[in-house]
């Protein structure tokens, strides 16, 4: 109803612009009047024409974008075709039909084009208006929905997965196992702790939106002290991180998928291993981690982040929960670096 209203507002402009101008044409004696049959009597009833016009616009506004609104937009739209001439046709003979009956002039002979061009122009300027106010808000509808079910879509799948990986029980299990462990095989029970705990993390991170900076952090040194156990000496660690970004909150389990990325398919391919970078920096205010690699490298950039889980599910939730976006590029000499600014 508000874009009706709109429309209105643009047929009454029009209307006040061609009045003017019939205006300016008698004054100036621009135009001939004896050709177009007593052009100030024309002048005098121009509103009526505009008045049978917006009558008729209604009448075709009630049939397209209420009575069909539940149509297909091809077929609404189809339906302009009959309607277009049919506003035309009649409110040309409804106004002449009046004008003749309070007593005024219209155009006569070659000047009645104006009569159909004029309706004809009127009806496209506001029914494309209308349409193009109707495609507005049915796409931001659509968009919203769309946003929403993701959203929701990605908050279950997380939570889902999460209670996958975190039953209570493991991380008891494990405990249970590192006290029947024998003290001299300290290796083994540091690595069951940092498994524990680990796990721990991850039932903690099931049940909560955001987490501090600083427990991610500890999770992923947690995580890569275990895969240094695996990988010994193929596998170097670097971490560069400012204090200050330490007492953030972020969503859990945000960087850990993006590393182990990074271990499985760029640095256990390659026979020497080498190295990962954790940096996370503030610049200007704005978190910024970082992850390098020195692996394999990934050959087509552009599909990468849409192969795996890790990189896929990460950069979907860095989109819809920061509008911001995961950039991967190069690393030099080899490897990868992913980015992303929260």
């Amino acid at each position: 109803m508000k874009a009706l209203l709109v429309a209105t507002g643009i047929l009454l402009l029009f209307s006040l612009f061609y009045h003017l101008t019939l205006s300016y044409s008698i004054t100036t004696n621009t135009v001939d009047t004896e050709e177009f049959f007593s052009l100030d009597a024309y002048y005098d009833n121009a509103g009526i024409q505009f008045i049978v016009l917006y009558l008729f616009i209604i009448l075709s506004w009630i049939l397209i974008f209420v009575v069909m609104n539940d149509l297909n937009i091809k077929i609404r739209l189809a339906t302009h075709l009959l309607t277009l001439p049919l506003v035309v046709i009649y409110s040309k003979r409804g106004f002449y039909w009046l004008s003749e009956e309070l007593g005024y002039g219209h155009l006569e002979g070659g000047g009645e084009i104006w009569d159909i061009f004029i309706p004809a122009f009127f009806y496209l300027v506001v029914f494309t208006f209308l349409h193009g106010v109707e495609y507005y808000f049915m796409s931001k509808v659509r968009l919203q929905e769309k946003n929403k079910f993701e959203t929701d879509s990605l908050k279950y799948e997380l939570k889902a997965i999460k209670a996958q990986l975190n039953p209570h029980f493991l991380y008891n299990v494990f405990n249970t196992i590192n006290a029947s462990v024998p003290k001299e095989n300290e290796t083994t029970r540091e690595m069951i702790a940092d498994l524990s705990d680990l796990f721990r993390y991850q039932l903690k991170a099931s049940e909560i939106d955001t987490v501090n900076l600083r427990d991610e952090v500890e999770a992923v040194k947690t995580y890569l002290r275990l895969e240094q156990r695996r990988f010994g000496e193929r596998l170097s660690i670097n971490y560069d991180i400012d204090d200050d970004c330490l007492h953030q909150n972020i969503p859990p389990m945000l960087i850990q998928p993006i590393i182990e990325n990074s271990i499985k398919h760029g640095i256990s391919p390659k026979e020497e291993g080498g190295q990962v970078d954790l940096i996370i920096k503030k610049p200007n205010g704005q978190l910024e981690v970082s992850i390098m690699d020195t692996g394999v490298g990934i050959a087509d950039l552009d599909k990468a982040l849409n192969k795996g889980f890790g990189l896929s599910h990460t950069k979907i939730r860095i989109e819809k929960f920061y509008n911001s976006k995961l950039d991967i590029k190069n690393n030099q000499p080899e490897g990868v670096i992913v980015k992303f600014k929260i």
